[in-house]
């Protein structure tokens, strides 16, 4: 199945009929379950894509804050690399029932937002995992180089 991300998309994920490329999606204007899934979805699938438009796609932990997807996840990963070509992202929900969501993304570099959504993830996942040490870390990160970043996704309408 051709996908508007470039390529075919994966065989277990279905692309929205109701996304429409190049609009960001309004929270007010967001389909109330759509909505209420995001803010309680543990695990998100995370697709990016290669030069060529391969895909690549892996599960992680999220954050949905003000009608936008966070992400916590190294500085120097696969995905933020590939994200510096291409913002395009595919997003899917860990059972992989609903239809595959898209999006753009990018790296948070706002510490007025690097705070509440850095505690917003804190406490949603009580603080689990080592890698993720403090607040304060990751808020200091983005002025020493740490190996931590936000991704924020904006999801295109939906």
């Amino acid at each position: 199945m051709p996908s508007p991300l470039g390529g075919d998309a994966h065989p277990s994920f279905e692309t929205s009929p109701s996304v429409r490329p190049g609009q960001p999606a309004e929270v007010n204007d967001m389909d109330p379950e759509l909505k209420k899934r995001l803010e309680s979805e543990k695990i998100v699938h995370i697709t990016t894509y290669e030069r060529d438009g391969t895909p690549g796609t892996v599960a992680m932990w999220t954050l949905f804050h003000r009608g936008k997807i966070y992400m916590s996840t190294g500085r120097g990963s696969v995905k933020v690399r590939r994200l510096a070509r291409n913002p395009m992202v595919g997003l899917q929900m860990q059972d992989r029932k609903a239809p595959m969501l898209e999006g753009q993304a990018r790296v948070v570099t706002e510490p007025e937002l690097i705070r509440p959504v850095s505690e917003g993830l804190f406490n949603k996942y009580d603080g689990a995992g080592e890698w993720w040490t403090s607040i304060d870390n990751m808020i200091r990160g983005f002025r020493r180089q740490d190996p931590s970043v936000l991704l924020e996704i904006t999801l295109e309408d939906s």
